[in-house]
């Protein structure tokens, strides 16, 4: 069905199908809620395998061993961070680098970078 009328994502088979317009933000906040405990539970579901795979390992060494929770959501708030950050420069800096404001950089109806920073 899906692709006699040519869709690609479950999200737009459902507005089709079932004419639910929120079901996108439905959808976003049941993956945001249920994925959290999710991947805590499958950390402590490998350090249990450690523990009973490898007879003398604790607990506690294999959640250490694995890096831990804490760490693996603390690199993740990093990365969303600084993506964050490298996201908005770089909407910002499109935004305000345009044909118009700096036309040496368009030359020709192409980018040219190096009309940018023509020091390096």
């Amino acid at each position: 069905m899906s692709v006699r009328i040519i869709i690609l994502i479950l999200y737009a088979l459902t507005i089709v199908f079932f004419g639910i317009r929120g079901m996108k933000l439905f959808a976003s906040i049941i993956i945001f809620v249920f994925l959290i405990p999710y991947s805590g539970a499958v950390f402590i579901g490998l350090s249990h395998l450690f523990k009973y795979s490898f007879q003398g390992i604790e607990y506690w060494h294999a959640v250490v061993f694995m890096g831990g929770y804490k760490s693996m959501a603390a690199s993740t708030v990093f990365a969303l961070l600084v993506g964050g950050i490298a996201y908005f420069v770089g909407s910002t800096t499109r935004f305000y680098i345009n044909p118009e404001t700096a036309p040496a950089v368009f030359e020709g109806g192409s980018l040219n970078v190096d009309a940018l920073m023509p020091g390096l």
